[in-house]
């Protein structure tokens, strides 16, 4: 299976099999709009090659591409022993970076087995090596490493049937590796619903996360609204216990001074002065029985004097 979309696998094709097998023209967009498959001899071996539409630089939706990576899965039954990832040597980029990320998301990290990258229009290398160009990007350095150092390169130019014997050596290679094992369309709708759980999960997280931001409002506007229901509450008791410590204390001291008074009024009427201490001790009583009952009024109208918290 041929794939990629910032270059034109078609093209890829043509040294493969030898002949126009797909079409294959300069345009600034993906030629390759459907799955196409051709076959042939090389070398004895029976290749059977699919070209794919781009997967980035085209005017399908991912649901749309995914239906149509499952029509080329059926296209190559019982499955693809290889996915040659075309990249045109020059610069790395952007959109090969998107195209990696497209292609680990469609179909996983089991295609990762039977990956292998193809490098066209080799002849531009001129005197460096593959392994230093690849060298100079630690993602495609990455990608190599993770394709188990499968990789080859092909010239577009220089007419070298050698280079394609390689390249089919390297792919029985692989294949012996995975013991004769091929991606499965299983193996495509495994990844589908692995797909589809993570795509749900991301929604949930994200109404959640909605659904927090929109009460954010609601519970700053709560709490202010409790602020100022306690203020309201303490501010009057606040002041009622003010009022309170300067009114209870005045009871306080004034029956402290009438019981002193008595008291010592007690003392000095001693043994020594009954007769005279029973005529004082009536007119202290007369007296006491005069400002007792006043001091409880008083005594009465502080209390009335204090708020009730």
């Amino acid at each position: 299976v041929l794939v990629n979309e910032s270059v034109q696998p078609s093209a890829s094709g043509h040294p493969i099999l030898r002949r126009d097998a797909f079409r294959s023209e300069l345009s600034p967009c993906s030629v390759t709009s459907e799955c196409a498959k051709a076959g042939g001899v090389v070398n004895g071996c029976r290749l059977t090659l699919i070209d794919t539409p781009g997967i980035y630089d085209t005017m399908y939706t991912q649901a749309e591409m995914m239906r149509k990576l499952k029509k080329y899965i059926s296209l190559s039954a019982p499955g693809p022993h290889v996915f040659l990832i075309v990249f045109r040597l020059g610069r790395f980029t952007r959109e090969d970076r998107k195209t990696l990320e497209l292609l680990r998301l469609f179909f996983g990290r089991q295609a990762v087995a039977y990956w292998m990258v193809l490098f066209t229009h080799g002849e531009q290398l001129g005197r460096t090596t593959i392994e230093e160009y690849f060298s100079g990007s630690e993602q495609l350095s990455n990608l190599i490493a993770q394709c188990n150092w499968r990789y080859h390169v092909l010239s577009n130019t220089v007419p070298d049937n050698r280079q394609v014997i390689q390249l089919i050596e390297k792919i029985k290679r692989m294949v012996r590796n995975n013991r004769g094992t091929f991606y499965t369309k299983d193996m495509l709708q495994e990844e589908e619903r692995a797909t589809r759980r993570r795509m749900e999960q991301n929604m949930r997280a994200k109404a959640e996360q909605k659904r927090r931001y929109e009460e954010k409002p609601k519970l700053r506007i709560q709490g202010e609204l409790l602020q100022k229901d306690e203020e309201y509450v303490r501010k009057p008791r606040d002041k009622a216990e003010k009022k309170n410590r300067l009114v209870k204390p005045g009871i306080i001291v004034k029956g402290a001074e009438i019981g002193s008074a008595i008291g010592a009024a007690v003392v000095v009427g001693g043994p020594i002065y009954m007769g005279v201490g029973a005529a004082v001790g009536g007119a202290v009583g007369a007296v006491v029985g005069l400002v007792i009952p006043t001091g409880v009024k008083g005594v009465k109208a502080l209390e009335n004097k204090c708020t009730v918290q």
